[in-house]
């Protein structure tokens, strides 16, 4: 047994020690405090009022998971503020996606046997009903996929409003992907239908490629109610909270999506960090790095950035083949990356945190311009290595990122401002749009004397939950620069290399 050793000290000295001990303590905690409240958040308030202009989904969501299955009853408050008469409206219904190999995003080539293993899962959205102003309406889907329902409302004249009622059921594949269910794990990413976006005096019906993240939808306000089995805790894009009855419900403002990951199992590593609280949640691995490592990010990010548009983020371990994916207010990452011994959980994290910024703060067309945000984003992660670790550790995963893509032989005609539909491959993919798309804010830093990222802060507030064009992109960029910059835009995004 080892013996305590007390030292006796003079009285002065004791009462000294004491003092000094205090004042240690308290600017350990003000320091603590002060790291903590640099984390800034838009308030509730804020996304109140800018709420005010936009559509109410409300999702009432019941899991039958022996059926691989969830009810749901969704309303759509909907209000033309298009400028237009709508002769309709018009859904994008993803999931059904899902229904048939042929046309999963989940079923090409590099993915199938991580995703579906030795044999293929269908999921899709099988519908009960639509209603619309309460009367029973014709529908019908606009492509082979049925990922475009058509809802027969009649003309809505500009300013008109009515509440779009659907009823649904919502089959889950047995599949490692955004939308799939595997190991106690059910990942609900682009999974309920949502509204189409009017431009130019249509809807958009763009493919559901499988390559990028091809999504464009209009921020929008959020109620949803989760019954859940016992045993399975939601991840969600906002705060899920249970009554004593079990159901799980939540609110989100100024949201262009909401997602959901439902896991049996999960435990949950929680903590705030100035304005915002972040949750983990994992099955087996432990979250206390992942959720150290969100608030250095959220530190840095909003240091560079600004507000984060949302008063949580939570991060989800899930299945999946590849690294991350992000969401308004959630992040999933693929389960591997937990236990990974290297920094690549935390290059991960922080360009999907990025996200936040470049997508859900800033929306973007990711069908025909995914560098819009898929660069930024890009570009941020390694702005928070160089804030984080020095200019040094971030021009080593510069080369790595951007420097090595720029020198690669990329086959076809493909360059950083192609759309989706331009791309066969992964691979190409994050070569060009990710690596080569990244190049451009390099460029930007370069030409703005290390201005880059005080231009993409002010660009991001620009229009809070917006959607922005590249054309909203390059008019800020010339005016904050002072000259016109659409040529390098054109020769960064549009120029074949040899």
């Amino acid at each position: 047994m080892k013996k305590k050793c007390i030292i006796s000290l003079p009285a002065g000295k004791r009462v000294f020690i004491c003092v000094l001990s205090v004042l240690l303590t308290v600017c350990i905690l003000w320091l603590f405090l002060r790291e903590q409240s640099s984390v800034t958040a838009y308030s509730a308030d804020e996304r109140g009022a800018l709420s005010a202009q936009m559509n109410s989904y409300t999702l009432s969501c019941v899991m039958h998971e022996e059926d691989g299955a969830l009810a749901v009853t969704q309303e759509i408050l909907f209000q033309n503020r298009t400028g237009d008469t709508l002769p309709d409206l018009v859904l994008r219904t993803y999931a059904n996606a899902f229904a048939q190999e042929e046309h999963s995003p989940a079923a090409i080539e590099e993915l199938y046997e991580q995703t579906y293993g030795d044999a293929f899962s269908p999921g899709s959205i099988s519908m009960q009903g639509v209603w619309w102003q309460g009367e029973i309406v014709p529908y019908a889907y606009l492509d082979q996929a049925q990922t475009q329902l058509r809802i027969d409302t009649g003309s809505i004249a500009p300013g008109d409003a009515g509440t779009l009622r659907i009823m649904y059921v919502l089959f889950v594949p047995e599949c490692a992907y955004r939308f799939g269910r595997t190991e106690g794990l059910w990942q609900l990413g682009n999974a309920f239908p949502i509204l189409s976006v009017w431009q130019e005096g249509a809807w958009r019906t763009d493919e559901y490629y499988p390559i990028g993240d091809p999504f464009l939808s209009e921020s929008a306000n959020w109620h949803v109610t989760l019954s859940l089995p016992d045993g399975y805790v939601p991840a969600a894009s906002c705060e899920m909270q249970q009554d004593k009855n079990g159901l799980w419900t939540g609110d989100m403002l100024c949201a262009r999506d909401f997602a959901l990951v439902l896991g049996k199992g999960y435990q949950v590593q929680e903590r705030a960090f100035g304005d915002v609280r972040v949750r983990v949640l994992t099955q087996e691995q432990d979250g206390k790095k992942s959720l150290a490592l969100c608030g250095n990010i959220l530190d840095t990010l909003c240091g560079l950035y600004g507000k984060y548009p949302y008063d949580t983020l939570t991060v989800a371990q899930v299945k999946f083949p590849f690294g991350g994916m992000e969401y308004p207010g959630l992040v999933m990452i693929g389960d591997s990356y937990f236990s990974a011994e290297d920094d690549s959980l935390e290059m991960l994290l922080a360009h999907e945190i990025a996200h936040q910024w470049f997508y859900a703060l800033a929306g973007s067309d990711s069908f025909r311009n995914p560098w819009q945000d898929e660069a930024l984003s890009q570009w941020a992660a390694l702005r928070y290595v160089g804030v984080r670790y020095g200019a040094d550790a971030e021009e080593r995963l510069k080369y790595y990122y951007v420097d090595a893509p720029m020198q690669e032989k990329i086959p076809g005609s493909v360059t950083p401002g192609s759309p989706v539909s331009y791309f066969s491959d992964y691979m190409t993919y994050d070569s060009v749009v990710y690596g080569r798309g990244t190049a451009l804010l390099y460029a930007i830093d370069a030409f703005t004397a290390g201005r880059a990222d005080e231009y993409l802060r002010s660009y991001v507030h620009q229009n809070p939950f917006g959607l922005y064009t590249r054309s909203d992109f390059e008019q800020a960029l010339s005016s904050f620069a002072g000259a016109d910059l659409a040529p390098l835009l054109t020769d960064y995004l549009d120029t074949l290399m040899d």
